[in-house]
């Protein structure tokens, strides 16, 4: 799994420098691409108000003087990832091009639809033209009575013929910048509907991408580093910065996909389970024979499935940070991440006050405690304020933190959801500060990063709630970490064999519960993972090896476990893939499925000709614009055919497949 060393030109690279900026911590890992080794490795909180911050403190603690003989800076989030579990992203328009003039907007659970002019047959043939004049019209109407933000657009057969949805976005950017995604840039289906809600999904967090990789090249140029800056796509491979930026999308899995490319390349396992447990999320993979399994349905994050061809990957809101909260009888955990008590108590020196206050009224909190979460204020309450309410809050805040349940009294609010904390928390002005597992391992005196006295506190609140003992309180919520961990290493096993719809049945639930039971109620199942778990990320060592007990499985967490996102961003490479399909329609004429405005064949050998010809030099300049140094394009055809009753063959289609896989041009991408 080494690194063959990236080259320069007729030279090879000496250095490079991995950044991975989670949701919690953000890495930075020095690599020396000739010995394959990582040199210094080097942790900081991410501040996600300006990312540039966490990553300068992270850079302080290597060698200054290493770091002028560096030729590559290579860069992963799990910025894109995190928005889409949480919930966040910006105001989405969805501009439509549905079939045969069909107008459903039921259909689609966007809610922000206008159905515009252009119409393709299921062949790609045009039917009926685009008008960028009515583009132009609706999407400023859209931006001015809506606020809409970013755009996504989708249009029936544009997975065989992207032309309309092409001519959509240049008329679009005639009166908007905003960000824009087309549907036959995130997803290959053939249903129109699951492409529109695909682009719409990726649409809402594209806009915050621009600004994050603004930070990353601020941090970097302002230390003179003039060494290329390169991205992580959603396969693990590498783009130029220019890329990224014209193509964010691609980057959606950018930190999953570095954290399994970084846990085969620190393991050397063939065959493994890839499991990276971060402060927001927890994500899950497979290595099947030394490679990253990829999944073209597009990997599940939280609860949407993506339809983004990339790694072949589960991600769920658990993690370090994850948000622990007593509702109606039940603890429950995630999937919102919010910042540890430990930690705010050693940010904050008044934390106590607001502490006093939880300690007075825990009554309230009998069958909720979302009341006891605390709010701080962070190094961005300078940022304008949008109304006079949300200024009280920021100068209540300013004083010390509060607890929610203390903040709505002093506003004088009847509950917390008349409270202006909405914007505050997304603009990461107020940060929400909860119990999470970080504090539980506070309490037990398995981790001492902060201030276990305030997380032993909260932990006490908590067992009296739920009438237990302060041990059994931190034990029932670690062995929940626990079992919750070993259930969805499990359903990533079995979600390769058995659709996810069924493993989410109430009974197919039930079964997985009652396999990782420690006690069966007259009956007893019992799984055993016959692949190991490669284990990364910070929390990998405190939860995995009891989850992969309960799995009866070998575990295996590797040196540099802790910032194997760094190392896989590092050691990646530039690779590019695409496809065309060449098909038959009922007039014996054959069609190129997936190159814009292609024209009809009469014979499939001056068909796949051209196939060949325009896919050649389409991976060729993609390659180019990714910053790969090799031009080779690799070709392979694959003919889908069924059995005729007479024993021969019935020809169905033929795909033809490009593949570039190169190094990066560290010259080119210097100039």
């Amino acid at each position: 799994m080494n690194s063959p060393g990236i080259q320069a030109g007729s030279g090879s690279a000496r250095l490079g420098i991995g950044i991975d900026a989670g949701g919690t911590y953000t890495d930075v890992v020095l690599y020396d691409f000739t010995s394959h080794r990582v040199l210094q490795k080097a942790k900081s909180l991410t501040t996600k108000w300006n990312y540039a911050l966490g990553i300068d403190r992270a850079l302080d603690r290597l060698d200054a003087s290493r770091l002028r003989e560096v030729d590559l800076v290579s860069v992963s989030t799990t910025l894109a990832t995190n928005a889409v579990v949480e919930g966040r992203g910006q105001k989405v328009g969805l501009l439509l091009m549905p079939p045969y003039g069909f107008r459903e907007p039921e259909l689609f659970t966007h809610d922000i639809i206008t159905f515009i002019a252009g119409k393709l047959e299921i062949d790609g043939q045009e039917l009926a033209p685009v008008n960028p004049d009515e583009v132009r019209r609706e999407v400023q109407s859209m931006v001015d009575r809506l606020g809409v933000q970013a755009f996504a657009v989708a249009g029936y057969a544009s997975h065989a013929n992207p032309l309309h949805e092409l001519q959509v976005k240049a008329a679009l950017r005639d009166v908007s910048d905003a960000a824009v995604t087309c549907s036959h840039e995130v997803s290959e289906r053939l249903h129109y509907r699951i492409r529109a809600e695909t682009a719409v999904l990726n649409a809402r967090i594209i806009p915050c991408l621009d600004a994050f990789l603004a930070d990353v090249e601020t941090a970097i140029r302002n230390r003179g580093l003039r060494a290329p800056l390169m991205v992580v796509r959603s396969d693990g491979s590498l783009m130029s910065l220019a890329a990224a930026r014209a193509r964010p999308v691609e980057t959606l899995l950018s930190g999953p996909a570095a954290s399994v490319a970084g846990a085969g390349f620190l393991s050397g396992a063939a065959d493994a389970v890839v499991v990276d447990i971060g402060g927001t999320t927890t994500d899950t993979a497979t290595l099947r024979h030394g490679a990253v399994q990829t999944c073209h349905e597009g990997a599940r994050v939280g609860q949407w499935q993506t339809h983004v061809e990339s790694l072949d990957m589960r991600t769920m809101g658990l993690g370090g940070d994850s948000r622990l909260r007593w509702m109606q009888g039940e603890l429950t955990i995630g999937p919102q991440r919010v910042a540890p008590l430990a930690w705010l108590a050693a940010e904050h020196p008044r934390t106590p006050e607001a502490l006093a206050w939880v300690d007075t009224h825990l009554a309230r909190f009998l069958h909720a405690s979302g009341g006891m979460e605390i709010l701080a204020l962070t190094p961005h309450a300078h940022r304008a304020l949008g109304s006079d309410a949300e200024r009280r809050v920021v100068q209540r805040l300013a004083e010390r933190p509060y607890s929610v349940d203390e903040l709505v009294k002093a506003e004088g609010a009847r509950v917390e959801h008349f409270l202006p904390l909405e914007r505050l928390e997304e603009d990461y002005i107020v940060q929400r500060c909860a119990l999470t597992p970080t504090d539980l391992l506070h309490a037990c005196g398995r981790l001492a990063l902060w201030d276990a006295a305030i997380s032993t506190r909260v932990c006490a609140w908590f067992a009296r709630l739920m009438h237990l003992e302060l041990d059994a309180f931190v034990q029932h919520g670690l062995d929940m970490v626990v079992r919750t961990l070993a259930k969805e290493i499990l359903m990533q096993r079995l979600a390769g064999r058995i659709p996810v719809a069924r493993l989410e049945t109430p009974g197919a639930q039930a079964l997985l519960d009652e396999a990782l039971a420690a006690d069966g109620d007259g009956f007893r199942v019992r799984v055993a993972l016959t692949t190991p778990i490669v284990g990364i990320g910070a929390p990998a060592a405190l939860f995995l090896p009891a989850a992969a007990k309960l799995l009866q499985a070998e575990v295996m967490v590797p040196e540099h476990a802790d910032v194997a996102n760094a190392v896989g961003a590092i050691t990646a490479m530039v690779r590019i893939h695409r496809r065309v399909v060449i098909a038959i329609n009922d007039k014996g004429v054959y069609r190129l499925e997936g190159l814009p405005g292609t024209p009809l064949f009469d014979r499939i050998e001056d068909a796949q000709a051209h196939a060949v010809q325009e896919l050649t030099a389409l991976v060729a300049q993609l390659g180019r614009e990714a910053g790969s140094l090799d031009a080779r394009v690799d070709i392979q055809i694959h003919d889908r055919t069924a059995p005729r009753k007479d024993g021969g063959e019935h020809f169905i289609d033929r795909a033809v497949e490009a593949l570039l896989c190169g190094q990066p041009d560290l010259v080119r991408l210097a100039g």
